[in-house]
């Protein structure tokens, strides 16, 4: 999409690919962009709040992200950060088979045996 498209020309070329959304048009596009735009200035200057207390965190390890996982939480904790692995891939820890395992370490750690 070229940067100095207009919406119109946006939605046109968006509805002429294979598989193009037929329902985007101009005034689409346009909200999509203010409602962009708005979550932007939201998240400008925004600083995260510091949790005093320790952490409980969970992370996939079927397969990694590019998050920056436990060690990113530690400006925003003063506590101990508990990493706990669980075999899931990243988009599955709230899978329901992986709940009572996640229970189950919340569990121990809350009662200080993890």
């Amino acid at each position: 999409m070229p940067a100095e498209a207009s919406a119109q020309e946006a939605a046109d070329l968006i509805r002429a690919q294979p598989g193009g959304v037929s329902l985007i048009d101009a005034g689409t596009i346009e909200r999509i962009a203010r409602s962009y735009s708005a979550a932007a200035q939201t998240r400008m200057g925004y600083q995260r709040p510091v949790f005093d207390g320790d952490l409980a965190y969970f992370s996939a390890t079927v397969d990694t992200s590019d998050g920056p996982g436990p060690a990113g939480r530690r400006p925003y904790v003063t506590g101990e950060i508990i990493s706990h692995g669980v075999e899931v891939t990243h988009d599955e820890p709230t899978a329901p088979h992986m709940l009572p395992i996640i229970a189950h370490a919340l569990d121990e750690q809350l009662r200080g045996r993890g």
